[in-house]
């Protein structure tokens, strides 16, 4: 009995080779065809030491996972995290403030909220009358804040004597320096302080808030080549707060312990 030959770039094939063949290239492109392609944010915190960041990770799964994406994330200092998703080697940020692609021209605002965003001043022992970033100016205390936290840096550098004011690279560090009197203020956001004041390390420490300078929706951004999905997430996001889904999220992140 005969068999056919195929001829293929010039060699030779059976027909029982060559269907062999050709099916494992189609399952190959169906393989590619299903998988999903994956969006990866900048996290200035790691989720399993953050309820913040926990809620992101939870919340942009769920979202991006209803859009047909993957969702992933790195860690890195926060000002890191401006470059990197600025020049597009990640996607995009979890959160930032409204107005924060002034400065970093290639990402787009997704115009659905992510969170209430407090900036709250901390000291140890208390410091009073300290309710606006104006009220900076009247103090002569050695201030700091956590590096890459834009809005931030620019209304402190306004008001704050570049002596007296100073950076450093996580909330737990800013706190650390608080707790040993190489510091007078301590400014953050209240969602990545609360999280450490509760911890064995810091719940004896003194510190304590001594008012809020600032109070604003914070919102997702992602670098520009993802225009279109930017509308696609803030319709999800919308989607998810009506059915209590974000309510649901949140509430599971604060629900887990998290450490320094």
């Amino acid at each position: 009995m005969g068999y056919t030959v195929i001829r293929l770039n010039n060699i030779k094939y059976d027909l029982f080779t060559c269907c062999f063949i050709l099916i494992f290239i189609q399952s190959s492109f169906v393989s590619k065809a299903n998988e999903k392609k994956v969006i990866t944010m900048a996290f200035g915190y790691e989720p399993a030491k953050s309820a913040q960041y926990k809620f992101y990770e939870l919340l942009y799964t769920e979202a991006f996972d209803r859009l047909g994406y993957e969702f992933s994330y790195i860690i890195c200092p926060l000002k890191r995290c401006s470059h990197i998703s600025n020049s597009g080697r990640v996607d995009g940020e979890p959160q930032r403030i409204l107005n924060y692609n002034a400065k970093y021209l290639n990402l787009v605002r997704v115009k659905e909220s992510i969170n209430i965003t407090r900036v709250i001043a901390y000291s140890k022992p208390p410091i009073y009358n300290i309710d606006n970033w104006d009220s900076l100016k009247r103090v002569n205390y050695r201030v700091e804040y956590v590096r890459g936290a834009v809005q931030t840096q620019l209304q402190l550098e306004k008001r704050i004597n570049s002596k007296q004011l100073s950076a450093t690279s996580t909330t737990y560090q800013g706190l650390r320096k608080l707790q040993t009197n190489r510091s007078d203020i301590f400014i953050d956001l209240e969602s990545r302080v609360s999280s450490l004041l509760v911890t064995t390390e810091f719940s004896e420490s003194g510190i304590v808030p001594i008012g809020v300078l600032d109070e604003h929706f914070s919102y997702p951004f992602l670098h520009k080549k993802h225009s279109e999905l930017a509308l696609k997430l803030e319709k999800i996001l919308r989607q998810l707060k009506r059915v209590g889904i974000y309510e649901k999220l949140k509430k599971e992140s604060i629900s887990n312990p998290t450490s320094k």
